[in-house]
């Protein structure tokens, strides 16, 4: 998301006039910090970052960082200095490299992304740790604009076959199911483990139980005094004669057993909200909203267009609202929070997921802003949807009596801003806006323009309807 920030602003500051612009004196101090980090560390293509590298980076932004933060709290000069255009261009193309580079090296083998890391902080580099796939990685960077229609399209097809995805509903899960441990199964030393650190044998063998103790079955167990592997660090190093290094490969045996590194809240320990096995259907919808961008925003060759809009239609249908009370668990048109994977849907009410859907639709139909201009072009729309015989249209406007609109056959409406929009199936394309005076306006193509568009966006009561003729070669 990053990305896609910075590409927007990158896009804005090239239709803006200005060659500079007045910063405090400060933030030019921070801005030129933070640009010599990301040059004197430029990421090397198809190279990873190696540890003490990824040091090198992140303290160099923390450093320039806490300058910024003691000047602000002390009070800024009041000095103003000019931070150039192009300057800002270059400074967004560097960090993209930076970003770039980060979104490739976490492609993992399957095909998949990841989304989040573990990060270790050592006196000598800081390392990551991937967690496990997850349903949000791969809506981020769809939405980032990296990926081609090509590879936009492998990765949703991967993710169709991968463990994310659940038959029964159609859709896909936050992040794969897994079995959890049972009581008896956890706080257990492995034997491989144990056998690799001879501290650990040598404490068994002594009889004391400060830190580990057998129980009658054979199974070592760490002393349950200790919440963390901090705690038992700092009692470790109370102990004479252990050394740092044996005290640091105690922890990493600890780590290993209880994975607290690892935790992540109900999405590994509960069965509901959100949890293991379960649907979060704002993120599908989210999946759902990136795959209708990637298709509207990028130059697809047929093929690849065909492939995203069949894997865009699958999303969709596995949507509760093309689904039967049975399959759903509820009223197919309420919107729900979540879908656990021995029940239906859970927690009703108006979630996130309605703006996305709301914001799909949108995309489906066509309607774009484009220089404060509305434009039609609904490429995604199906020819189905277009009603085969009249029929009457009741609708609000947001005034206290509800309108009716009679629609020919091959026709259907929705609203803009309170303003009923009307598609006919036509040989051409154009549009025709009728106004609250009775006037009628026709305007050649699928532009609105400017003019009426304000109009339309300040609910001026001006237009009254507004008729769109679609040539039914451009719908699918």
């Amino acid at each position: 998301y990053l990305r896609r920030y910075l590409r927007l602003l990158s896009s804005i500051l090239a239709n803006h006039d200005a060659d500079s612009y007045l910063v405090s004196s400060e933030v030019l101090e921070f801005f030129s910090a933070i640009q010599n980090v990301l040059r004197d560390n430029r990421p090397i293509e198809d190279t990873d970052c190696s540890p003490a590298q990824r040091k090198t980076v992140m303290d160099g932004l923390g450093t320039a960082s806490e300058a910024y933060r003691r000047h602000a709290y002390a009070g800024l000069s009041g000095r103003k200095c000019g931070l150039e255009t192009a300057g800002i261009q270059q400074f967004i193309e560097l960090a993209l490299a930076h970003i770039d580079h980060s979104i490739a090296c976490n492609r993992r083998s399957d095909g998949l992304f990841h989304s989040y890391n573990l990060i270790h902080f050592k006196h000598d580099g800081y390392e990551l740790e991937t967690l496990y796939e997850m349903l949000e990685g791969q809506v981020a960077v769809l939405s980032s604009g990296f990926l081609d229609p090509g590879e936009s399209l492998d990765l949703l097809e991967r993710l169709r076959t991968s463990s994310i995805y659940r038959a029964d509903q159609n859709s896909y899960m936050l992040y794969p199911d897994r079995e959890q441990a049972r009581f008896l199964e956890k706080n257990v030393i492995p034997a491989s483990l144990l056998e690799n650190n001879q501290w650990l044998v040598d404490e068994l063998e002594s009889g004391r139980t400060e830190f580990i103790e057998q129980d009658k079955e054979g199974a070592v167990h760490f002393n349950p005094d200790f919440r963390n592997a901090e705690q038992l660090e700092a009692a470790l190093q109370r102990r004479p004669g252990i050394s740092a290094g044996d005290a640091a490969a105690i922890c990493d045996v600890y780590e290993s057993v209880f994975r607290h590194r690892r935790f992540t809240g109900r999405s590994g320990s509960m069965f509901k909200y959100e949890g293991l096995g379960s649907i979060y259907w704002h993120m599908v919808s989210k999946l759902l909203l990136a795959t209708a961008e990637v298709i509207e925003s990028t130059e697809a060759d047929v093929s690849e267009r065909t492939g995203l809009l069949a894997r865009f239609d699958d999303i969709k249908e596995g949507l509760g609202v093309h689904k039967s009370p049975a399959e759903y668990g509820a009223f197919p048109i309420d919107p729900y929070s979540h879908t656990p994977g021995f029940i239906g849907v859970q927690q009703p009410g108006m979630t996130g997921q309605v703006k996305e859907d709301v914001i799909t639709r949108f995309t489906e139909l066509g309607v774009r802003v484009k220089d404060g201009g509305v434009e039609f072009e609904p490429g995604m729309l199906r020819r189905s949807e277009f009603h085969a015989q009249p029929h009457t249209w009741i609708y609000s406007t947001g005034e206290p009596q509800q309108r009716k609109q009679e629609l020919p056959a091959g026709s259907l409406a929705f609203s803009v801003c309170g303003v009923p929009i009307i598609y006919r199936l036509a040989e051409s394309c154009s549009i025709q806006v009728q106004t609250a005076d009775g006037s009628e306006h026709d305007i050649a193509g699928k532009r609105l323009g400017k003019s009426w568009s304000q109009s339309l966006f300040r609910r001026n009561g001006d237009v009254r309807t507004i008729i769109v003729d679609i040539p039914q070669g451009e719908l699918r």
